[in-house]
């Protein structure tokens, strides 16, 4: 596989430290690794489960998976230890190690190891080979609850790295199925696909357009000359227990209601309900999106965003006075041509399309005077748009 140095740094040092980790805890080197890329949403949030087209990329922030089968239906997990650690009579640091065999009840929704053993047999189960297990490390720089697809890059990876060790192969889209079937049934998190095919199906220098209503995916190649920053507030919320669901509920209502199998298939001009008033405008400001970056309008591109966050935060109501803050920050900028939230909301990170020779400039003027009022975890990072996840 050819690999492109400036997308490979970043998870190839995260291979290293799972592999190390790994030979530590079990006592030999990992049979298979699998890397899997974050996302950030451009726009076209809160309409994938509407039916809506939406405009990710996967990003270079990388979750790092290694491990090696089992004969037994056990799935052993080793973690990092921790400062205060455990040590042997020898002095040596303990590493822990979770377990969880195939026969237990399932862990508790939410947790990393509903991810890991809701992907692990999700995935066994679907290539016939029920009866085994996996030794598993993780290494991850995408950030927990941020809007950034920690939870779709960790079952993504987990995926990958079971195909390669079992030699069973299955179509990247049937993979993402698989992966959001794990969000849906393991983890009590009824998300759309948008995470999951962004994850799985991305091209680097590329967003990735998907037609939710289709199952329709393309690429977009995103202009050279602009960047993209995350300023991650720090802030974090729980995405099976906040109104996530309550609003996809009143969003399937509503279709019912118009008619339509989908509501983003109604028409704004029948519409009052500000939930559905996002639902449609966002789809419709997604294509305005994608037309603007193939004609190179970032002007457009940046008024969209800007608007997409009016509508986020009024309509849909999911933003929060950190995000708001950050936005608000970011566009008062010179070289930033816009921003909005990213993500479910309620928390998490904000998106900003910035001029690329003016990125530097930027973070710093950011960390300087806009961090610090955001709250005291706020960080703010460059990215850009990678491929997909992989077996190594």
């Amino acid at each position: 596989m050819s690999v492109n140095n400036r997308q490979s740094g970043s998870y190839l040092s995260k291979v290293r430290d799972a592999s190390s980790l790994f030979a530590g805890a079990f006592g030999d080197p990992p049979a298979a690794a699998a890397v899997a890329p974050g996302r950030v949403n451009i726009i076209g949030d809160h309409i994938d489960y509407c039916g809506g087209t939406v405009l990710p990329m996967a990003i270079n922030r990388w979750t790092a998976v290694v491990g090696s089968l089992r004969d037994d239906g056990m799935i052993r997990w080793a973690q990092q230890p921790d400062d205060d650690a455990e040590r042997d009579e020898d002095g040596k640091v303990i590493v822990p190690i979770e377990t969880h065999a195939q026969d237990e009840p399932r862990p508790e929704p939410g947790l990393s190891m509903s991810y890991i053993a809701g992907t692990v047999q999700t995935v066994l189960d679907e290539i016939g080979q029920s009866g085994k297990g996996l030794d598993v490390v993780l290494a991850s720089n995408v950030p927990i609850g941020a809007g950034l697809s920690s939870s779709a890059t960790l079952c993504a990876s987990v995926a990958m790295c079971v195909l390669k060790l079992t030699g069973a192969e299955l179509d990247p889209q049937r993979v993402a199925k698989l992966c959001q079937r794990v969000e849906h049934e393991w983890a009590s998190v009824p998300c759309g696909i948008m995470d999951q095919y962004a994850v799985v199906l991305s091209q680097a220098g590329h967003a990735t357009m998907i037609d939710c209503a289709r199952d329709d995916v393309s690429h977009v190649p995103v202009p050279d000359d602009i960047g993209w920053l995350i300023l991650d507030t720090g802030t974090r919320r729980s995405l099976a227990d906040s109104a996530y669901a309550d609003r996809r509920d009143v969003c399937a209502r509503a279709a019912e209601k118009f008619g339509v199998e989908y509501l983003c298939h109604a028409s704004l001009d029948d519409v009052n309900d500000p939930y559905a008033r996002h639902v449609i405008s966002e789809h419709h400001r997604v294509r305005a999106v994608v037309d603007a970056i193939q004609a190179r309008d970032m002007k457009i591109v940046g008024q969209c965003m800007i608007e997409s966050h009016a509508s986020l935060r009024d309509d849909y109501k999911v933003s929060s006075p950190a995000l708001d803050r950050a936005v608000q920050a970011l566009c008062a900028m010179d070289s930033v041509r816009g921003a909005r939230m990213t993500g479910a909301g309620f928390g998490g990170c904000v998106i900003a399309a910035v001029q690329k020779d003016s990125m530097e400039v930027v973070i710093a003027k950011v960390r300087d005077r806009v961090l610090h009022t955001i709250s005291p975890r706020a960080t703010v990072f460059a990215v850009h748009p990678v491929d997909c996840a992989r077996s190594l």
